[in-house]
């Protein structure tokens, strides 16, 4: 068994963060969630942002905002939310105010492939949720929390335990209980798994699965029903009861068939190139990838989320969705 420890509220204190300003850098999804999390709990914020719609939002939400470097300067916690692909460059923009302070990451992508590359003088840890900024902030509206991972990946003042701690109280996330990891850990396993499973493999699973009853002349209603519609049901069993507890709670004949067609499909062959993508990930080979995307403007992901529009799947989907009324 793991190790790893878990720790809830009553384990954790707030005293590395009294009296601290923390910055916000980036205010998308997870660094708005954030912020009004922190807000919340009597904290000053500041968010540091480019000029544009993201900061005039935060600014329409009653924060004060100034640019990336000047945020960090204010601040005592630095907060790097933006995506991935722009950690290098406001990395570079703020590295010279963050002497004496702690530098915050919510995963630990850029950390782990040398994107940035923190300084000796001061403390550097993640704070990594499980989930997207909606459920950051609906989580702590709730008090339910949600699971959270946090590592240190620097501990220069002794104390960036403690602080990473209180950060993931802050926010809410030890409610639920929050897992100490490593950064190696948390942004191999987290980006694996987005690509061989959760964004990747699984929806091309879905299309090859759709495909294959199509061509064998079914319905592409009933073959949408069958495959993709049904996943919601089945993600649920998995997330409350495990695998061994979803086989547990769904039919004979879907408990005998999955166990005996599963390996048929997800086989050695699968397995080996899904040690190719891992391959990349450790070798920085995805990040140099991701980041020419980056900076050319995603064409090659807005060109491919196009084609998946026009993919039958998605417009059998559309259609679905609209004549049963089960979603906007």
């Amino acid at each position: 068994m793991s190790e790893l420890n878990v720790y809830r509220t009553e384990d954790v204190s707030l005293e590395t963060l009294t009296g601290k300003t923390i910055a916000i850098l980036g205010y998308g999804i997870q660094g708005s969630a954030q912020a009004a999390n922190f807000r919340d709990g009597g904290f000053k914020i500041v968010v540091g942002g480019r000029p544009g719609p993201s900061l005039e939002r935060a600014k329409s939400d009653g924060f004060q905002t100034f640019s990336y470097s000047e945020a960090a300067k204010r601040a005592h916690v630095v907060c790097l939310l933006v995506p991935d692909a722009a950690h290098g460059a406001v990395f570079d923009q703020i590295k010279s105010e963050l002497s004496g302070k702690t530098l915050v990451v919510a995963g630990g992508l850029s950390l782990f492939s040398g994107t940035i590359d923190p300084a000796k003088d001061y403390d550097v840890v993640m704070v990594a949720p499980s989930g997207p900024g909606r459920l950051v902030r609906s989580s702590f509206l709730s008090l339910q929390g949600m699971v959270a991972a946090f590592a240190v990946h620097k501990d220069v003042s002794g104390k960036a335990k403690q602080t990473a701690l209180a950060l993931c109280r802050a926010l809410g996330f030890t409610q639920m209980g929050v897992l100490e990891c490593r950064v190696k850990d948390e942004a191999a396993c987290d980006v694996f798994g987005e690509q061989a499973l959760l964004c990747g493999g699984m929806a091309e699973l879905v299309k090859a699965s759709y495909q294959t009853l199509v061509d064998r002349g079914y319905s592409k209603e009933m073959a949408y029903l069958g495959t993709l519609y049904e996943l919601r049901g089945l993600v649920d069993l998995y997330y409350h009861y495990g695998i061994d507890g979803m086989y547990e709670r769904v039919s004979e004949a879907a408990r005998f068939g999955g166990m005996k067609s599963g390996p048929r499909i997800i086989d050695d062959h699968v397995r080996q190139n899904m040690e190719k993508v891992l391959d990349d990930i450790e070798s920085g080979a995805f990040m140099k990838q991701f980041e020419e995307e980056s900076q050319s403007g995603f064409a090659w992901t807005k060109k491919s989320i196009e084609e998946q529009k026009n993919a039958d799947i998605n417009r059998m989907g559309a259609d679905i969705r609209k004549r049963f009324k089960f979603l906007p």
